[in-house]
C-alpha cells in the first residue's frame, strides 16, 4: 500500500498530541473501525459519466482525540482512514472502452486497477447528552479539515507491435488535496470507570478531481504523445458504520 508509513506517521502524531497535551480526566481517546457503504455517483458505474466512482463496500478507520470543554461539548481531533474497491469489471469495461479504437481483437492488453484510499486529519466539535446517567450516552459531532486522496489506478496498456509503440490509457497524478465534511451520531455505553464501548453512524463527503489520459511512446523512445483525454470530478460520499472503544485518560 503506497500509504501505509503516511497512515502510520498521522496515527502516530495524533496519539502522541493527545497524550501530552490532554493527559487528564477531561480527555477521552478512541478507535473505531468498520464498514464503508458507498452511495450517490461514488457507487455508480454509469460508464458515459465523468463523475462516476466505480466504489464498491470497504473499510474505515478513526482515531479520535477529545477534550471535555464542558460536561455535555468536547474539541476534538480525528484521523480517518477510508479505503474501498472497486467493482472492477466495470472499470476493465471503461478502460476497453477508451483503447478501442486503436486496438485490434488479436492485441494482448494488460490491466492495473487499484483502489479508493484517502486520509483525512480533522477537527470537530461534539456533543453527548446521557440517557441513562452514567452508563448510555448519545454523542454527536461534526468534522472538517483536510482531504488526502491517492489517485487510484485505472490504467491499461498494449503493445502496438505494427506500429512499434506502446499505448497507455491511464489516471494522472498521485495525490488530490481536498476538503471533506463528516456528520456523525453515535451511541457510547459504559463498561467501567474508564473504558466505553461506542457504535457510530457517520456520514462522510468529499470529492477528487484528476486527468485520464490516453497515450502513446514509440519502442525506440521516451515522447509521450497524447491521443486523447479527459477531466474526472467524483463526489465521494459514503455512510460508515464503526465499533470502537473509548478510554478515558
Amino acid at each position: 500500500m503506497k500509504y501505509t508509513k503516511k497512515i502510520s506517521f498521522f496515527i502516530l502524531v495524533l496519539v502522541l498530541f493527545s497524550t501530552t497535551a490532554f493527559s487528564q480526566d477531561k480527555f477521552f481517546a478512541s478507535v473505531s473501525m468498520g464498514k464503508v457503504f458507498p452511495f450517490g455517483q461514488f457507487a455508480s458505474s454509469e460508464l458515459e459519466s465523468k463523475n462516476s466512482g466505480f466504489s464498491k463496500d470497504g473499510f474505515t478507520l478513526s482515531v479520535d482525540g477529545d477534550y471535555q470543554l464542558h460536561r455535555r461539548w468536547a474539541a476534538s481531533l480525528r484521523l480517518n482512514l477510508g479505503n474501498t474497491t472497486f467493482n472492477e469489471k466495470s472499470v476493465i469495461q471503461l478502460l476497453k472502452n477508451e483503447i478501442s479504437s486503436f486496438t485490434k481483437a488479436t492485441d494482448s492488453v494488460q490491466f492495473d486497477i487499484s483502489y479508493w484510499l484517502w486520509i483525512s486529519p480533522m477537527v470537530g466539535v461534539k456533543y453527548n447528552y446521557p440517557i441513562i446517567i452514567n452508563k448510555l450516552y448519545v454523542e454527536t459531532g461534526i468534522f472538517t479539515g483536510v482531504n488526502f486522496v491517492q489517485i487510484p489506478d485505472q490504467n491499461v496498456y498494449f503493445n502496438d507491435k505494427e506500429k512499434e509503440r506502446t499505448v497507455f490509457s491511464k489516471n494522472m497524478g498521485e495525490t488530490d488535496v481536498t476538503f471533506p465534511i463528516t456528520a456523525n451520531i453515535a451511541f457510547r455505553y459504559r463498561l467501567n470507570k474508564r473504558m466505553q464501548l461506542k457504535i457510530n453512524s457517520e456520514y462522510f463527503s468529499t470529492r477528487t478531481a484528476f486527468d485520464h489520459k490516453t497515450f502513446y511512446r514509440m519502442n525506440k523512445g521516451t515522447e509521450a504523445v497524447e491521443l486523447n483525454g479527459y477531466h474526472v470530478n467524483v463526489p465521494i460520499k459514503t455512510m460508515n458504520i464503526t465499533l470502537g472503544l473509548v478510554y478515558n485518560l
